[in-house]
C-alpha cells in the first residue's frame, strides 16, 4: 500500500462532516482541487473507493471505516500529548521519595501530604533509608528526592534545598530528676556516656554531634550505639546513656523519656531535600516548590 498522509485522511474527515468538496475545502481553507486530489490519493492507496459521488456525495463503506479509526487514533494521540504536558507541567508524574523514619516529628510529612492533596495524579514511591543510602540512590537513579541533615558530605554532584533549622536537645532517661529544669548545661553531664549513631550512616551531621561534644569536653564520653535514633532514644530509656539530637524528635513523646533545651550549644541541625543537578523538572519541581514555600528554601549545591 502507498503511503498515507495525514492531510489526505483530514480531507476525507472533511467531506465526511460537510457532505461535499466544497465544504470540506472550506472548513480546511484550502482549494477544492486540493481535496479532490487527497481523495484521489486515499482511494489509490487502499485500493478502494471511499468517497460516492453521485447522485450526492457520501462516504463508502470502506471511508467510513477509515475515518472511524482515523478519529480512534487521533484522539489516542491527543491525550498522549495532554499526559506527556502533565508530566512536563509537574501534574503528573511519579517520585520516588527517600523518606528516613526521623521526619515523623517534622512538618515535612503534612508539607507532602498537601502536596498530594493538591497533586492528585502524582505518585509519590516511599523509601525509609539512612542518608548514605539515600545519597547513593540519588546518584545512580534509584531516588528523585531525598531528606537528609546538613551538612551533607558526598562526591555526588547534587542540589539541595535548606527547609528546617533546629536547635539541638539533650535526652535521658524520664528517672533523671529534672522536674522543673526549664534547660540543661551539656558540660553538667561530663560523667555520662552519650550515644551516637555510627559515621557511616551521616558523616556531615556526626561531625556536628561530635564537634559539641569535643568542644565542651566530652569526645571521649561519645559512644556509637546504633543507626537509628527511635533506637538510640530506646536505650537511653533503658538507661544505657544520654543523647543529643534534633529538637523535633522530643515531639515524638516516647514514654520513659524527657529532653530538655541546651544552652550551651548554638550549634543547629538543618533538614534539607536533595536531588540530582540539573533533574529539578516534572512532577519533582512541583514538590521542591511546595516545600520551598513552607521551609527557609535556601538552596545550595553539594559539590565535592
Amino acid at each position: 500500500m502507498k503511503q498515507v498522509e495525514l492531510r489526505h485522511l483530514e480531507c476525507l474527515d472533511a467531506v465526511a462532516r460537510e457532505g461535499s468538496f466544497g465544504g470540506a475545502a472550506k472548513s480546511l481553507k484550502v482549494g477544492q482541487p486540493f481535496v479532490s486530489l487527497s481523495i484521489q490519493r486515499l482511494e489509490a492507496a487502499f485500493g478502494e473507493t471511499l468517497v460516492q459521488r453521485r447522485p450526492t456525495v457520501g462516504l463508502t463503506t470502506a471511508g467510513l471505516l477509515i475515518v472511524e479509526h482515523m478519529r480512534a487514533a487521533l484522539s489516542s494521540i491527543g491525550s498522549a500529548i495532554t499526559a506527556v504536558q502533565a508530566v512536563k507541567d509537574g501534574e503528573a508524574g511519579e517520585i520516588r521519595l527517600g523518606f528516613p523514619n526521623w521526619l515523623a516529628p517534622t512538618p515535612i510529612p503534612e508539607w507532602i501530604a498537601g502536596f498530594s492533596s493538591r497533586s492528585p495524579r502524582v505518585s509519590l514511591l516511599y523509601s525509609t533509608t539512612s542518608t548514605r543510602d539515600q545519597l547513593e540512590a540519588l546518584e545512580n537513579g534509584g531516588l528523585d528526592l531525598g531528606f537528609v541533615r546538613e551538612p551533607v558530605l558526598h562526591g555526588a554532584t547534587l542540589e539541595k534545598t535548606s527547609l528546617i533549622k533546629e536547635s539541638f536537645v539533650l535526652a535521658l532517661p524520664a528517672s533523671r530528676k529534672t522536674v522543673g529544669v526549664p534547660a540543661a548545661v551539656l558540660e553538667d553531664f561530663k560523667e555520662d556516656r552519650f550515644l551516637i549513631f555510627p559515621r557511616e550512616f551521616a558523616p556531615g551531621l556526626y561531625d556536628v554531634i561530635a564537634g559539641v561534644l569535643g568542644g565542651l569536653g566530652l569526645a571521649g564520653r561519645a559512644v556509637a550505639a546504633a543507626p537509628d535514633w527511635y533506637a538510640i532514644l530506646a536505650l537511653v530509656r533503658a538507661g544505657s546513656g544520654l543523647t543529643i539530637l534534633p529538637s523535633s524528635m522530643a515531639l515524638t513523646r516516647l514514654p520513659g523519656l524527657h529532653f530538655l533545651p541546651l544552652d550551651d550549644v548554638k550549634q543547629q541541625s538543618t533538614i534539607a531535600a536533595v536531588y540530582r543537578a540539573g533533574e529539578k523538572v516534572g512532577a519533582v519541581k512541583t514538590l521542591i516548590a511546595c516545600l520551598e514555600a513552607n521551609g527557609s528554601s535556601e538552596r545550595g549545591s553539594l559539590r565535592s
